[in-house]
Parts: structure tokens; sequence; C-alpha cells
């Protein structure tokens, strides 16, 4: 259990900040409070023990070999919102042969896919440089746009089952990511910091799936506080 969690939210005297480490939820299915919010034809979720984990469990993406119109999975207790931090743990639990996205943090998501209107941080698997790659990217109207390219987090290159977190912050109109791995010191600027004001929110939060057909991942902490506040790291 981590340190001041109380289930899936934290008192309210601390604040709307949501955070799992899916101790709470069964295995072997996807958890019950979470649903999927587009195009669910190309991954499937569920709850499943996984060792060395936060608590023992973790929540996987399994994709389904399509690569979908940018699949949304999302906590139904975290309302819509506009001003929002994301911190997630992350890892590949199989390899890739071509570049492939692996997970993404959605915000101020509206629409359905083909007018879909969002935006992405997003955490991409390579197959040179330092094998891992983030990047901001934003939809209006289903159009996709690139507002932070692709660039190569530091070495050592990212090998499988290693495990990541992502910080994601849309907080009026500067949008911010920063990926490091577990274990590390956090770095202390962010990769991108772009200022955008074409999606003012509120909207949706979720991960974003299964953009490229591989590899497979697991989740083992997710947070959002939905006032835009930093989010500590989970001990």
């Amino acid at each position: 259990m981590l340190p001041g969690f109380m289930g899936n939210m934290i008192a309210a005297s601390q604040g709307p900040l949501f955070q799992t480490n899916f101790s709470e939820y069964a295995t072997g299915s996807p958890p019950i409070d979470w649903s999927e919010k587009w195009d669910a034809s190309a991954y499937s979720a569920s709850v499943v023990a996984v060792t060395g984990s936060l608590s023992g469990k973790a929540l996987r993406i399994t994709k389904n070999g399509v690569a979908g119109t940018q699949p949304g999975y999302g906590w139904d207790r975290i309302p819509a919102s506009a001003d929002v931090e994301v911190l997630m743990r992350v890892r590949a639990i199989a390899t890739w042969s071509a570049v492939a996205e692996l997970v993404s943090v959605i915000s101020r998501a509206s629409g359905v896919p083909a007018s879909k209107n969002a935006y992405r941080g997003v955490l991409s698997m390579q197959t040179s440089g330092s094998r891992w790659s983030g990047a901001l990217v934003r939809y209006v109207s289903g159009a996709g746009t690139i507002i932070g390219a692709q660039t190569f987090l530091p070495t050592p290159n990212y090998t499988v089952n290693t495990w990541v977190y992502i910080r994601y912050r849309s907080v009026g109109n500067n949008i911010q990511v920063r990926i490091w791995p577990s274990g590390t010191a956090e770095p202390t600027t962010w990769l991108h910091s772009v200022t955008d004001t074409n999606i003012a929110g509120p909207g949706f939060v979720a991960i974003g799936t299964a953009f490229s057909t591989t590899p497979n991942s697991e989740i083992d902490y997710f947070a959002v506080d939905v006032t835009g506040r930093p989010i500590p790291i989970p001990l």
C-alpha cells in the first residue's frame, strides 16, 4: 500500500487527487470502474499480478495487432477537467521491431475518434538512439499536429521490463511532459513545454493504449490531480 493511499481517492482535505496502484482491484479482469474511451478494438485491459510492481499488481494493456484510431482507457471516477497533472509508472513487457508508441497520457479529450479533440503526451519505443523518445501531440477536429517533436530520451538505452515514469501537465495554455527511469532522479526540466491555446477544455483524462500494434505494457501507478498541482513520486 502506498503511503497516504486511501483506495480510489485521497481524503478531501488533501484535495482532488485520484491515485491507484491497482491493489484494490481483482486480478484476471478489467478494473471495474475504468472504461474504454475510444476504439476498443485495438486492445484489451486486465489487472494482473506482477512481481516487482509497487503493490504486486498492475494494469496490463494487451494490443490486438490493430493500429487503432487513438484508443483511450480511462478511470470513470475522474471528472472532466481542463487543468490536470498526471503521473504514471509504466513498462514495456514485449519487444518491438519498428518504431512504436508504448503509451500516452490524454487530456482535455472530447468527441469521437474521427473528430476528436485532445492533447497527448507520448512515450514511444525506437529502433535507434536510446531506443525511447517523448513527444507532445494536439488533435483538433481529428487533425493531429505535433507540438513537441519526438525527442530521444537520455541513455542508458531502454530495455524491456524497465519501469519508467511519465509526468504530464496541462495547466492553462501550458502543455508539458517529462519521462525518466524509475529509481533515478526526476529531471528538473521538462522534455517538452509548449504554449498552446487550441483546446481550452475541459475533457476526459485517459491512458492512450494502442496507436501502434506493439509492444504490450503494464502500468502499476496512475494518478491525476484535477487542479494541476504537482503529484509526489510514490514511495
